[in-house]
């Protein structure tokens, strides 16, 4: 169930003892639910999303969303996902190996992708180049988006919100110097872990095996990772 950034508030101030404001303002525990849905999405990558973007012809490559941590998979549509005569899932291919084995100038009908860059500036590469314009579908991991208001929910995983709700009360413990703020930092540290693994599916068919055929298959379906 989604919760909203006004809902986490009222729980992290029960878990706090602290129905209204007091040792700590909203403002503060406002700042550490949203710090702590964006720790958590950085750690467990189980935050996805997908979107559609153009390409132009020639194009050296096209920046990710901002929100990207990791692009899981692109799909190609010629000239456009809505009217579509051609699309493909295009392979991974690590940005040294595409300069090495094809030339910068090339052009024609994508077959792979590569990635530079860090966070929020991931680019994608097309290789070759696309010689005509097209779109291309990314399917990402991405950062926690903050809530714009009190009504917006928090970007956290349904089922998860009591993690969030750890982060946030180790950090005020913390500010307030409790001693039991490291208790409590604990248990975010084994819930997080918890989560990683509880989650891994979502995450795992990045993870990628080459196989003698030159394919590439998820680490889970071969478990030889």
């Amino acid at each position: 169930m989604t919760i909203t950034l006004s809902a986490a508030r009222t729980k992290l101030r029960l878990r706090l003892d602290e129905t209204t404001s007091g040792a700590w303002t909203d403002a503060q525990l406002d700042e550490w639910i949203r710090d702590g849905a964006r720790d958590i999405s950085r750690r467990t990558m189980a935050l996805q999303g997908m979107t559609t973007l153009s390409v132009l012809a020639n194009a050296v490559s096209v920046t990710a969303p901002a929100t990207t941590l990791k692009v899981s998979m692109v799909k190609w549509y010629s000239p456009t996902k809505s009217a579509a005569t051609m699309e493909k899932v295009l392979e991974y291919i690590d940005h040294r190996q595409a300069n090495r084995v094809m030339n910068s100038i090339d052009t024609g009908q994508p077959r792979y992708y590569s990635t530079w860059g860090t966070p929020p500036s991931i680019g994608v590469a097309l290789h070759p180049k696309p010689d005509a314009a097209c779109e291309i579908e990314l399917y990402t991991y991405k950062v926690a988006t903050d809530p714009a208001n009190d009504s917006a929910n928090v970007d956290i995983p349904d089922g998860w919100t009591d993690v969030l709700m750890l982060f946030a009360e180790y950090s005020a413990q913390k500010r307030d110097r409790q001693p039991e703020w490291k208790d409590t930092k604990a248990l975010y540290e084994q819930a997080v872990e918890g989560m990683i693994e509880s989650t891994a599916m979502w995450a795992e068919a990045t993870q990628t095996i080459q196989m003698p055929d030159g394919g590439q298959y998820p680490g889970w379906l071969t478990s030889w990772e």
